[in-house]
């Protein structure tokens, strides 16, 4: 298993099932126990299942600075958005890579420190997504709004990306 591959999600309040990835190891660390790993990008139905046995409802995504970071991070959102939760995004800057590599480019307190910096400015998971949509060029921009719209469940969230999208 690639170590650094993994992207996590910050949850408050409860420990959900750490991942054996050196993210995780990082943040736990720190004393953020309540962080997971989801593997290869997939955010998968026992991790959901055991969030909705939690009763958590708000959960902080932290997605890798790649394409499967982004692809992992659009569908951990959806699926939280059609099973009522309510996904915050916060991403490093684009020079680290991941959690991991801020770690070893800044060391332990720096990147702490920058951590908690951007996990304070987390954005709304429908912002995150309707910014991700609007740096499209316009041809994958429609195709990718149809494919993400097409995958909520609730008309409000389809409404709300639309909505941005037009002004």
């Amino acid at each position: 298993m690639p170590l650094a591959y993994l992207p996590f999600a910050y949850l408050h309040q409860t420990q959900i099932m750490p991942s054996p990835s050196i993210d995780v190891y990082i943040a736990h660390g720190w004393g953020l126990n309540n962080v997971i790993g989801y593997v290869n990008s997939s955010f998968n139905n026992n991790q959901l299942q055991v969030l909705k046995q939690s009763g958590i409802k708000q959960i902080y995504i932290n997605p890798d600075n790649d394409l499967g970071g982004k692809n992992g991070t659009i569908k951990m959102i959806y699926d939280l958005l059609n099973n009522k939760m309510q996904p915050f995004v916060f991403c490093l800057d684009d020079q680290y890579k991941d959690l991991n590599d801020l770690f070893v480019k800044l060391g332990g307190e720096e990147a702490k420190k920058v951590f908690q910096e951007q996990f304070n400015s987390s954005i709304n998971g429908i912002d995150w997504l309707t910014n991700y949509l609007i740096n499209l060029d316009k041809n994958n921009r429609v195709k990718e709004f149809l494919n993400i719209i097409s995958k909520l469940t609730y008309q409000e969230h389809k409404t709300i990306i639309a909505t941005k999208l037009l002004k």
